[in-house]
């Protein structure tokens, strides 16, 4: 079973309000907004036993865990779909293109859409086997 980990970040923009000191007036509203990266991580795995067929994985990010599927690892391009465990949101595409050692790519759904950046990292199977110390 041929394994990755993945590891990135995922943009997206924060919008919030806030309060704010000002001298001579007190606190005053303020209307805050930026872009703001979230890290996620997880494992791709290649299991064609699988009910999905071919490769799979999880992610876990501050949103919650993820499953992965219907992923393409190609030597310059990456899919994959990513749906939240917790929540029956909506499945979020991710397409990648690989730029030196980083892979440079986008998010969205019908909600949502941002820029992404990931790296693979392959392993061997015996990362997931009990060391014996």
């Amino acid at each position: 079973m041929q394994t990755y980990f993945i590891q990135g970040l995922f943009f997206e923009e924060n919008l919030g309000i806030g309060l704010r000191t000002e001298p001579g007036e007190g606190m005053v509203a303020v209307i805050r907004s930026g872009m703001e990266s979230q890290m996620f991580a997880g494992a791709l795995w290649d299991d064609p036993t699988n009910a999905l067929g071919g490769w799979v994985g999880q992610t876990q990010d501050k949103y919650g865990g993820a499953d992965i599927t219907k992923v393409f690892i190609g030597p310059e391009h990456l899919e994959f779909m990513k749906q939240y465990q917790r929540s029956g949101g909506l499945p979020i595409s991710y397409r990648f293109r690989k730029q030196g050692q980083i892979w440079v790519g986008e998010y969205k759904n019908a909600r949502m859409e941002g820029k992404a950046v990931c790296i693979l990292t392959e392993v061997p199977e015996t990362i997931f086997l009990l060391p014996e110390l």
